[in-house]
């Protein structure tokens, strides 16, 4: 047990290290099977653990460590809580906040909802039957690891600003990302040998340039990528999915490049006015591929020759196109 609190410690001391000092107060409430931890609007730091240092987890146990000058219900020490389902956190106004959850085992749901300020949340070593919900006003960083699990639905929400999300953990439910204007990053899926499931993906962008990486990632049902205006990369390597694959962008020049794409249905790239670039390698689609492009010159290059059941189709308007 010992490594794993050192782990926990090492984790939350890289997350302080890109935040500044804080001294909000954080006001914990327990009522039935719920834990609120709500903020004062000055910001606040915080670890969530399933166990106290040096002890054994167990499912429902809280333990909140207050960091960097941050106090629970008025105090630095340590917070227990037992017989936690779900835990709700809502910082508002306009503090920068840092929540890490590790070790956590919940019957429940968490749902976090930041301020205009920064906010890093992450979740690590973590088992959650229900949903895991995070929402931010300002700048977003999201982290959720492979050694986690959310047995209900994911959904990541941010407004204009820079954000990140990591989407590492398995998700028994649908992945929904929706992250606004700004030069965006976004990761998910897995490692070789340690494949990621998720149920379906949604991902939507605005304006900006934005970066999203799909691996060792295996869809149950779809996914629909809209990445917005900017100058996009899409990557996509050891994907698959039964369904239909769309990724859809507007004026700005995109980049979609995949390896190893297996699609039981149609794929669909729709990359809208711009120089865009789209390279397959590797790729089996069962169904149709179709491939558009608005004002601008694009191009389509095939690595080892896909296998498509139906096109591909080219929907290329003006410019110097160059197609297979």
């Amino acid at each position: 047990m010992r490594i794993w609190w050192c782990v926990w410690a090492v984790g939350l001391s890289l997350l302080l290290a890109v935040l500044p000092a804080r001294a909000g107060n954080v006001k914990a409430t327990q009522k039935g099977g719920t834990l609120t931890l709500k903020g004062d609007g000055h910001g606040a730091v915080l670890g969530l653990s399933g166990a106290l240092p040096m002890d054994v987890g167990v499912a429902g146990q809280v333990v909140i460590t207050p960091m960097s000058g941050t106090t629970v219900n008025a105090t630095t020490g340590l917070e227990q809580f037992n017989g936690v389902a779900n835990v709700n956190l809502a910082f508002g106004a306009h503090g920068d906040n840092a929540v890490s959850v590790q070790l956590l085992t919940l019957d429940g749901s968490i749902t976090y909802k930041g301020g205009s300020g920064s906010d890093l949340f992450s979740v690590s070593g973590s088992q959650l039957m229900g949903n895991l919900t995070v929402a931010a006003k300002g700048a977003l960083g999201f982290s959720c690891t492979t050694s986690s699990q959310v047995g209900g639905k994911l959904s990541v929400k941010a407004a204009a600003a820079d954000d990140s999300a990591n989407l590492n953990c398995p998700v028994g439910g649908g992945v929904s990302v929706s992250l606004g204007d700004g030069d965006n990053a976004v990761s998910a899926g897995g490692t070789l040998g340690d494949i990621v499931i998720f149920d379906s993906l949604q991902l939507k962008t605005g304006r900006g340039s934005d970066d999203v990486t799909l691996s060792f990632l295996n869809l149950l049902t779809s996914g629909k990528l809209d990445l917005g205006s900017g100058s996009n990369v899409l990557q996509l390597k050891s994907v698959a999915l039964p369904g239909d694959l769309q990724a859809k962008g507007k004026a700005g020049s995109d980049i979609v490049i995949t390896n190893s794409l297996t699609v039981g249905g149609d794929v669909n790239f729709a990359l809208g006015d711009g120089n865009n670039h789209t390279q397959l390698e590797s790729t089996e689609i069962d169904g149709a591929l179709f491939i558009s492009g608005g004002r601008g010159d694009d191009v389509v290059l095939f690595v080892n020759p896909p296998t498509i059941g139906h096109g591909p189709f080219y929907r290329l308007d003006g410019g110097n196109n160059e197609v297979p």
